[in-house]
């Protein structure tokens, strides 16, 4: 009885620590905008240029790219880009956060089953600073889904 205490306690203890750590992020610059968000310490950086940050892991990955037609707002931005690409949207709506306020779509890709993801735009008439995100989870996986939202929400007006 005493031994199987101790070592439910230990598988207890070591899912605290394996889900504490994969949740750790690091607030990251995007160079060349005004844009600051959080990534997971898990991600490799693939690029960070004035034309694109690329960053991922096996559960979640974060491409943001600028936008460069400001005669459009959020809405008919990610719309114009969800329909080239021919993507199924499950959902969209209104995105506000960070001082920011765009719009979003979360969308499925037959080439890309396994995974979901965010279409996330803004348009910053202020600025002149916009830019898309997309933020890809693997479906069926919570705790990635709770990392891309995560992600999704950090965008952040530097």
């Amino acid at each position: 009885m005493k031994k199987s205490f101790y070592l439910t306690l230990f598988f207890v203890a070591l899912f605290f620590c394996v889900s504490k750590s994969f949740a750790q992020t690091t607030v990251t610059n995007w160079k060349g905008s005004n844009l600051s968000f959080a990534i997971p310490n898990t991600h490799k950086l693939k690029s960070n240029t004035a034309d694109a940050f690329e960053s991922g892991d096996k559960n979640t990955w974060l491409e943001i790219y600028p936008y460069k037609d400001a005669a459009e707002n959020s809405q008919a931005m990610i719309q114009k880009l969800v329909s080239e690409e021919g993507i199924k949207v499950a959902s969209e709506g209104e995105y506000t956060t960070g001082g920011y306020e765009g719009y979003w779509a979360r969308c499925e890709k037959a080439s890309h089953p396994e995974w979901l993801f965010w279409y996330i735009g803004v348009v910053d008439p202020k600025t002149n600073h916009n830019f898309y995100a997309v933020v890809w989870y693997k479906k069926d996986d919570q705790t990635a889904q709770d990392l891309a939202s995560k992600i999704a929400y950090s965008l952040q007006k530097m």
